[in-house]
């Protein structure tokens, strides 16, 4: 190269020579920055317990603050994994972006809620939340919201990760059932708190284990991951301004109504969309408004119509929830035919049509509690034909009975058949038809829903039931629903979380067996010896020898017997 520097003129020369020593130096920079970052990405992997030594050196894609590491098995499907991290930041970007818009315009919005409304809860509520209000409201919908600083992704061969944990390794996020043998995933944030409950003040961190070998295993996890992280799923787009707005003005509307009676929902959610899509359209022009009123769009939802019936939709704190698809599906539905009956409403009363329903029916309720009555009655002042209207979406006719009947015969069917998610949907419909609550019928839900694969929704079932039936002041359902829910942790195998309702039920029923097994398995734990016995001696005299909890009992009678002897036995 000397030399051939040398024929040439010197500024030609100088500059070549800059060039080249331009080159060496972005090759440095180059080598440098290949150290840091490898540096980085196994210093990451140390702190998610991915250790080098265990998994290798793993691939990174970074895009903003999104991180994802990957297994080298899926270095084939880098380019899927980084359109996934691209899309996660575009979304992430704009949803910080339509944050801070909120955090401006709050006390506006509000002042425009509160106008439809009445009152002035949407204010209260504007003057006394802290800045992080909205992003934990779009938390809840898009979880990327939650976090203050990177979100890290580990994708990681299922195999190892879950062999490595059994053998005593640690993993960000992963465990081993102890009953089952199966592994378990949970995300965290960086300051430790789990399960996206508040706002962390580090990054959000989560190892998500693949099949390195199985490209629709991948496509599945990377599409269940984009809608937890951003709220989406595949041609799903959520406008996170609509998500909050429609928030602030449900809130605004139970608060004026006092309380949400079982059956209202349909016009608190449509109504909170509505005024949703005229807040946007005011604020933040009509594409906005549209965009948001798109997501609710009724094409899609016509096979589900004659099942909505919105007459029978349940509050929140009434509803089981699930995440099998009929039935997310039919939730959706009934967002949608929700909005479309308070539209009618609204072009008929105006947009203060929703405050004055609410006025009327707050003077007809005892103590200005809004209930589904009443509610009805005022709403029927606007639009005397409104019932009629709702017959469309009941596909069995007006009466509860015929509803009752009908889903019943679907949920027959679907048992014989072995379509364990249509049983559930038809049970479920069954069970809101009626107007008390069957404890029985919950706890079959709750063992439907397992079998359709919705096992932590079903685990929850009865819980939340002893819990509403509390708040009710309903002791007798209280106790019937807490027996059942000691039926079924006893059938699967969890003692332990009957502990807490055991010894409720057994100042209602002193014989119950379940209860009584719950007991004695806690005073084992407890090394409460003789007192095991005795309860074992009740289970026994209760269950009688030849049942499984008999034979149960008198084991651990003659294991106490030889360990204590004969003290404390009568």
């Amino acid at each position: 190269m000397g030399k051939m520097l040398m024929k040439m003129d010197f500024g030609k020369r100088d500059r070549v020579m800059k060039a080249a020593i331009g080159l060496m130096v972005m090759l440095m920079m180059m080598s440098v920055w290949a150290v840091d970052v490898r540096g980085a990405v196994s210093e990451e992997q140390n702190k998610l317990g991915l250790k080098v030594e265990v998994f290798g050196e793993m691939g990174v894609v970074r895009d903003g603050r999104v991180v994802v590491l990957y297994d080298k098995t899926l270095e084939r499907e880098k380019g899927k994994i980084e359109a996934f991290a691209s899309e996660l930041a575009e979304a992430d970007a704009e949803g910080r972006k339509q944050t801070g818009e909120l955090k401006r315009d709050f006390i506006k919005i509000a002042g425009l809620v509160d106008e439809m409304v009445g009152g002035n809860g949407a204010e209260q509520m504007a003057a006394r939340q802290s800045g992080q209000f909205f992003q934990r409201l779009l938390g809840g919908n898009a979880l990327i919201q939650m976090a203050e600083g990177d979100v890290v992704i580990g994708l990681v061969d299922r195999a190892n990760v879950f062999g490595y944990v059994k053998d005593g390794g640690k993993v960000q996020g992963i465990t081993i059932d102890e009953k089952t043998g199966g592994g378990k995933v949970e995300m965290a944030f960086g300051s430790g708190v789990r399960g996206g409950q508040q706002v962390g003040n580090g990054k959000l961190e989560w190892v998500m284990p693949v099949e390195g070998d199985d490209e629709d295993g991948l496509d599945e996890r990377l599409a269940g991951l984009k809608q937890i992280l951003i709220g989406q799923i595949e041609g799903d787009e959520v406008s996170l301004r609509g998500v909050a707005v429609h928030e602030m003005a449900e809130y605004a509307i139970i608060l004026r109504m006092g309380f949400q009676d079982r059956f209202v929902r349909w016009f608190t959610d449509g109504a909170a969309n509505v005024i949703s899509a005229k807040v946007l359209e005011e604020v933040y022009g009509k594409d906005e408004a549209d965009a948001f009123m798109a997501g609710l769009g009724l094409e899609k939802y016509e096979v589900l119509k004659g099942d909505v019936d919105l007459l029978r939709w349940e509050s929140k704190t009434y509803e089981v929830e699930s995440d099998l698809r009929k039935m997310k599906e039919l939730s959706a539905a009934r967002y949608a035919y929700a909005t479309k009956e308070v539209e009618g409403l609204f072009e008929k009363g105006g947009d203060e049509v929703v405050k004055g329903i609410i006025d009327q029916a707050k003077a007809m309720g005892q103590r200005g509690l809004v209930t589904n009555k009443n509610l009805m009655a005022a709403v029927r002042d606007v639009d005397p034909e409104i019932e009629e209207k709702m017959v469309v979406y009941q596909k069995y006719g007006k009466t509860q009975q015929d509803a009752v009947m009908g889903y019943y015969k679907e949920l027959a069917e679907a048992k014989k058949e072995g379509r364990a998610e249509d049983a559930v949907f038809a049970l479920n419909r069954m069970r809101e038809q009626r107007d008390g609550y069957s404890a029985r019928d919950y706890a079959l839900l709750a063992r439907l829903m397992k079998e359709a694969g919705d096992e932590k929704n079903a685990k929850n079932v009865l819980p939340r039931m002893v819990a509403l039936m509390g708040k009710l002041n309903q002791q007798d359902a209280v106790t019937g629903f807490a027996k059942e829910q000691l039926r079924f942790d006893v059938e699967e195998g969890d003692i332990e979380r009957g502990y807490g309702i055991a010894e409720l039920v057994l100042r209602e029923e002193p014989a119950n067996g379940d209860a009584l097994l719950v007991r004695m398995q806690r005073q084992l734990k407890m090394g409460k010896l003789v007192q095991a016995r005795l309860t074992a001696r009740q289970l026994l005299a209760v269950s009688g020898g030849e049942s499984e909890k008999g034979k149960l009992a008198q084991r651990v009678i003659e294991e106490v017997n030889e360990k204590v002897g004969l003290v404390g036995v009568e």
